[in-house]
Protein backbone atom coordinates (compact mmCIF):
# COMPACT_ATOMS: atom_id res chain seq x y z
CA UNK A 1 0.00 0.00 0.00
CA UNK A 2 1.25 3.46 -0.89
CA UNK A 3 1.25 6.15 1.79
CA UNK A 4 1.68 9.79 0.85
CA UNK A 5 3.75 11.78 3.31
CA UNK A 6 4.08 15.04 1.34
CA UNK A 7 3.15 16.67 -1.96
CA UNK A 8 5.64 18.98 -3.65
CA UNK A 9 3.95 21.04 -6.37
CA UNK A 10 4.83 23.94 -8.60
CA UNK A 11 2.53 26.95 -8.54
CA UNK A 12 2.49 27.40 -12.34
CA UNK A 13 1.34 24.31 -14.22
CA UNK A 14 -0.61 23.66 -17.40
CA UNK A 15 -4.28 22.90 -16.88
CA UNK A 16 -4.55 23.79 -13.20
CA UNK A 17 -2.92 26.48 -11.11
CA UNK A 18 -0.88 25.02 -8.27
CA UNK A 19 -2.83 27.07 -5.74
CA UNK A 20 -6.06 25.51 -7.04
CA UNK A 21 -4.43 22.10 -6.63
CA UNK A 22 -3.37 23.01 -3.09
CA UNK A 23 -6.95 23.97 -2.19
CA UNK A 24 -8.28 20.70 -3.64
CA UNK A 25 -5.68 18.61 -1.79
CA UNK A 26 -6.33 20.33 1.53
CA UNK A 27 -10.09 19.92 1.12
CA UNK A 28 -9.71 16.19 0.60
CA UNK A 29 -6.64 15.51 2.76
CA UNK A 30 -6.37 18.34 5.31
CA UNK A 31 -3.48 16.77 7.24
CA UNK A 32 -1.30 15.99 4.21
CA UNK A 33 1.68 18.37 4.09
CA UNK A 34 2.00 20.31 0.83
CA UNK A 35 5.05 22.32 -0.23
CA UNK A 36 4.71 24.79 -3.06
CA UNK A 37 7.58 25.68 -5.42
CA UNK A 38 7.63 28.72 -7.67
CA UNK A 39 9.85 31.05 -9.62
CA UNK A 40 7.49 33.85 -8.60
CA UNK A 41 7.94 34.36 -4.87
CA UNK A 42 5.72 37.40 -4.60
CA UNK A 43 3.98 38.22 -1.34
CA UNK A 44 0.46 37.67 -2.70
CA UNK A 45 1.15 34.09 -3.84
CA UNK A 46 3.02 33.36 -0.60
CA UNK A 47 0.09 34.73 1.45
CA UNK A 48 -2.49 32.77 -0.56
CA UNK A 49 -0.48 29.54 -0.28
CA UNK A 50 -0.24 30.01 3.48
CA UNK A 51 -3.98 30.66 3.77
CA UNK A 52 -4.68 27.50 1.79
CA UNK A 53 -2.46 25.43 4.08
CA UNK A 54 0.91 25.11 2.35
CA UNK A 55 3.59 24.01 4.78
CA UNK A 56 6.36 25.68 2.78
CA UNK A 57 6.62 28.12 -0.10
CA UNK A 58 9.95 27.52 -1.82
CA UNK A 59 11.28 29.84 -4.51
CA UNK A 60 13.41 28.76 -7.46
CA UNK A 61 16.20 28.10 -7.79
CA UNK A 62 15.47 25.52 -5.12
CA UNK A 63 17.87 25.35 -2.19
CA UNK A 64 18.05 21.56 -2.04
CA UNK A 65 19.72 21.56 1.38
CA UNK A 66 16.73 23.51 2.75
CA UNK A 67 14.30 21.19 0.95
CA UNK A 68 16.03 18.10 2.34
CA UNK A 69 15.93 19.57 5.85
CA UNK A 70 12.19 20.23 5.52
CA UNK A 71 11.55 16.73 4.20
CA UNK A 72 13.49 15.18 7.08
CA UNK A 73 11.15 16.89 9.55
CA UNK A 74 8.06 15.18 8.10
CA UNK A 75 6.50 12.20 9.81
CA UNK A 76 7.18 9.07 7.79
CA UNK A 77 3.93 7.32 8.49
CA UNK A 78 5.92 4.35 9.82
CA UNK A 79 4.64 4.62 13.39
Amino acid sequence: MLTLIVILSDVNMPGMDGLELLAAIKQRFPDLPVMMVTAYGDDERRRKAGELGAGEFITKPVDFNFLKAQLRQLPTGAD
